[in-house]
């Protein structure tokens, strides 16, 4: 039978079904009219707006509430979606950590809800709703292992922002009050900040080019200090980051143009840094004891320790640190004899310090937000260790340990306090910090033996008679050899393959938490913040629905 003939008779087994041939909107809660939804977002208010700036709820929720056509705004697709994606990130947010999983039962249908519009979002959005929508279910996303779906909410917000014009001075702008202009800006803001902080933690390109836009940067509009505005700037310094150092072109620069790169990169985030209200700048010292930080202020911090640490593990790979501490103005010190304490190598040190640092000072975080953070501690653990590994004779070694040993310890606190399961990350921890301290033990009693001197330059190769056990040998080549750490740890959180995929399963073997084959979830991830775990999947549907289900 001619291959049209085939079809034809298969579209009249649909029709003769009332086979719907549209994409329908699937509801996972019972239907809420506006009022109720209202209702179930005022206890959220304050929590979204101080926690979740991308979102921009203060600037929407008045259009659900107050204006004439508040009504038809909830009815509408992006209002649908952006009420629901909302519910779920409050809901969420206000959860106990102790009945964490009981109460995601509750959010997820809402975040389902508005994911089932995704589609429709994308072919039909033509408003600024339609976008924040994809954005706040993007963040949701973040506080889970499917990294992948975060990281296509990310790029779809972006597109979707370009495909209605966001990153363009739109010809009505002079008769746009300040309010609309203000608003239309922190979307297309919010959308680019995502975009650029997943490029850079998972390497990933970028959709927005950063020479083709026109709106401006968010203001406030005089609240006092604008995070928006703050972390916008910043993501500007992250696209250069990934632009010039982690791109194929980047990794292949020769040695000249990657000192260049690094001395330039410095200086956008000192600039960036320095831009900040004097109580919101990081700085490389100790947090004291006592201090805590809002979230979205510990965001900015440990993303900019983040930044430094990408930008200065360059020198790393190209063994660039004399020549870098020398063009950076640093005076040539060596602790021994041929060995120098290179400015980069300081200053990868004092980053990862000073964020481990962090969590030591602030207040127990909610479940799913210590997840979307804890790439940033685990990142610097992984820099300070391949430190120790290359110099386990310093004197220094014992006390980067330690950094990386009271960080664990937050996490077991945590787990203990709170009841919510991080074994994983526990085991993966354990197993880092148990065979950087035998290399440690080894290198340091060895020194001893032979009355060698213990400076900060206690590398391998200048303690006669020692090597690394296996294990250590094996870590020590698996942390080298990566592009960055962040690409390991985000590995290891997440579902989203990466450039360093294939030592990332070498690295989750080692540290005793395997990849599992169809297994969803990620090798550190544990069941309550797998999405699977709440029905957010794809099936096949029902064979008496579906007249197609039992086609040959």
């Amino acid at each position: 039978m001619p291959v049209f003939a085939v079809i034809a008779s298969r579209i009249k087994e649909v029709n003769s079904a009332s086979y719907c041939s549209t994409f329908n909107r699937q509801v996972f809660t019972p239907r809420l009219d506006r009022e109720e939804a209202i209702t179930m977002l005022m206890p959220l208010y304050d929590d979204v707006i101080s926690n979740y700036p991308l979102l921009n709820f203060h600037y929407f929720v008045n259009r659900f509430e107050t204006v004439p056509n508040a009504e038809d705004s909830f009815n509408s697709t992006s209002g649908w979606a952006y009420m629901n994606a909302v519910i779920a990130v409050g809901t969420r947010w206000k959860t106990i950590n102790s009945a964490f999983q009981e109460v995601c039962q509750l959010a997820w249908p809402f975040l389902k809800n508005a994911f089932s519009v995704l589609t429709e979002l994308m072919v039909k959005g033509d408003d600024l709703l339609s976008v924040q929508a994809v954005v706040a279910m993007a963040v949701f996303m973040q506080g889970t292992t499917c990294s992948r779906t975060a990281a296509l909410l990310s790029s779809d917000a972006v597109r979707l922002s370009q495909n209605i014009g966001l990153h363009r001075q739109p010809c009505t702008m002079m008769s746009m009050c300040m309010q609309d202009v203000e608003a239309r800006s922190r979307v297309f803001w919010a959308a680019y900040i995502l975009d650029k902080e997943m490029g850079l933690n998972h390497g990933l390109d970028s959709i927005q080019d950063d020479d083709d836009i026109e709106t401006e940067l968010p203001t406030g509009l005089g609240e006092g200090v604008d995070i928006l505005n703050l972390r916008a700037k910043r993501a500007m310094v992250e696209s250069s980051i990934r632009r010039r150092l982690y791109t194929a072109k980047g990794l292949r620069l020769n040695d000249d143009d990657v000192v260049k790169a690094i001395i330039d990169l410095d200086a956008l985030l000192e600039e960036w840094r320095s831009s900040l209200p004097a109580d919101l700048q990081p700085t490389y010292d100790s947090p004291k004891s006592g201090q805590d930080f809002a979230p979205d202020v510990l965001n900015l911090h440990l993303a900019f320790y983040r930044c430094t640490l990408m930008v200065h593990w360059a020198a790393r790979r190209h063994s660039q640190f004399k020549t870098v501490a020398v063009l950076l103005g640093t005076p040539a010190g060596f602790e021994m004899p041929f060995i120098q304490l290179s400015f980069s190598q300081k200053r990868c040190r004092t980053a990862a310090h000073a964020t481990l640092g962090l969590f030591r000072t602030i207040s127990t975080p909610q479940y799913s937000d210590l997840w979307r953070i804890l790439c940033y501690p685990l990142c610097a653990s992984m820099t300070l260790l391949t430190d120790v590994l290359e110099n386990p004779g310093s004197s220094r070694a014992r006390s980067d340990l330690g950094a990386t040993r009271s960080f664990a310890g937050f996490l077991q606190r945590f787990e203990k306090t709170e009841g919510c399961d991080l074994k994983r990350v526990l085991t993966a921890c354990a197993m880092l910090q148990r065979t950087v301290q035998y290399a440690v033990d080894d290198a340091q009693n060895t020194m001893r033996a032979q009355n060698l001197v213990g400076g900060t330059g206690g590398g391998i190769s200048l303690i006669p008679g020692f090597a690394l056990n296996e294990d250590a040998q094996a870590l020590q080549s698996l942390l080298g050899a990566t592009t960055h750490p962040m690409y390991l740890v985000q590995g290891l959180m997440g579902n989203l393959p990466n450039r360093d995929q294939s030592l990332t399963v070498r690295l989750a073997h080692l540290l005793g938490t395997p990849f599992e084959g169809g297994k969803p979830g990620s090798p550190l991830g544990s069941q309550p913040l797998q999405p699977e775990t709440y029905g957010f999947g794809f099936g096949q549907g029902q064979a008496g629905n579906d007249p197609t289900a039992n086609w040959s």
